[in-house]
């Protein structure tokens, strides 16, 4: 069982070093890191090394639904 966590956690995870999706993103190949002091997002069926920049909505700030990978 995956266990969901808080925008804050997933934030810590990140700076940890870490990977982070959401669960309401259901493809799990699509996740967050932080990538040259910068918060990036991998998008499933892209290759390994395409990061682009993460623009957090405001669902994503008050979702509780994250996932650390």
């Amino acid at each position: 069982m995956v266990s969901e966590i808080t925008f804050s956690v997933a934030i810590e995870v990140l700076l940890d070093k870490g990977r982070i999706t959401r669960k309401e993103w259901e493809d799990k190949r699509s996740y967050v890191i932080m990538a040259d002091d910068l918060l990036s997002i991998h998008k499933a069926g892209e290759s390994d090394e395409t990061l682009r920049p993460w623009i957090i909505s405001e669902a994503d700030l008050m979702a509780d639904d994250w996932i650390k990978l």
